[in-house]
């Protein structure tokens, strides 16, 4: 077992974040001591760890996070939320194309203006 310092630094992990992650009960500690209230971490748990992370890493919230590890999902089922999580990030970067058209259209318009005064705002278009 590990003291949650030096699993904190196994895992590359902050302290901080291990703390919060037994308190949301995303990642619990295999014990505790009941006098120094240390926290104890198993080698087996580098990979939950790791999984968690992961997840993360791919935008899920850790609500989300805590029901893929709790659930016994099926391959289909996970499928399934990968795929949705695959659509909000396309959603996102759709989003974020049309910001950058109206960026470009914007500078463009300054650019074409010169030193006069340039339009700050303008509807949607």
């Amino acid at each position: 077992m590990f003291k949650i310092g030096d699993f904190a630094k196994l895992s590359r992990v902050p302290v901080k974040t291990l703390r919060y992650y037994d308190e949301i009960g995303l990642l619990k500690p295999v014990g505790v001591d009941r006098f120094t209230r240390y926290r104890y971490y198993a080698l087996e748990q580098l990979p939950i760890l790791y999984r968690i992370l992961g997840l993360k890493d791919l935008g899920f919230s850790l609500e989300q996070v805590g029901q893929l590890l709790e659930g016994d999902l099926t391959p289909s089922q996970l499928r399934h939320m990968l795929e949705k999580r695959r659509g909000e990030i396309e959603a996102q970067i759709a989003l974020g194309r049309e910001q950058l058209a109206r960026l470009d259209l914007r500078l463009e318009e300054i650019d074409q203006a010169g030193e006069g005064r340039a339009p700050l705002h303008r509807g949607k278009g």
